[in-house]
């Protein structure tokens, strides 16, 4: 269990991965080896993300784990009338290079689990 004060630079954590999905995948995995295809597909760790953009689902090829870059800031909607968006802090993932994500300290709160 992450606490909203444990939300700090360089913190290490996941989020829950689609488990059903993943064991699918693996099963038909595994029969596509016994079949003897040449290609098969590798299963993939499918994660939901509650991003600054709306609900994100990014599938990797290893367990990705996220690590905090930036302190959670508020974020608003400017429009005629401003409208709270909710904290966000900004985070990479060490499946995927180069991108950050802006992920929603509520949802880090509620399903992340810290890396010990």
């Amino acid at each position: 269990m992450i606490e909203k004060e444990d939300i700090k630079i360089g913190l290490e954590f996941i989020l829950p991965i689609r488990l059903r999905e993943y064991e699918e995948e693996v099963a038909r995995f595994r029969h596509r080896q016994i079949m003897g295809e040449d290609c098969p597909v590798l299963p993939r760790y499918r994660t939901d993300l509650e991003t600054l953009e709306g609900f994100k689902i990014i599938a990797t090829v290893g367990r990705p784990f996220f690590k905090v870059v930036d302190s959670p800031r508020e974020y608003f909607e400017t429009s005629s009338k401003p409208h709270h968006l909710g904290s966000f802090v900004r985070v990479t993932c060490d499946e995927i290079e180069n991108e950050v994500f802006y992920l929603s300290t509520k949802d880090i709160v509620e399903r992340g689990e810290t890396l010990i």
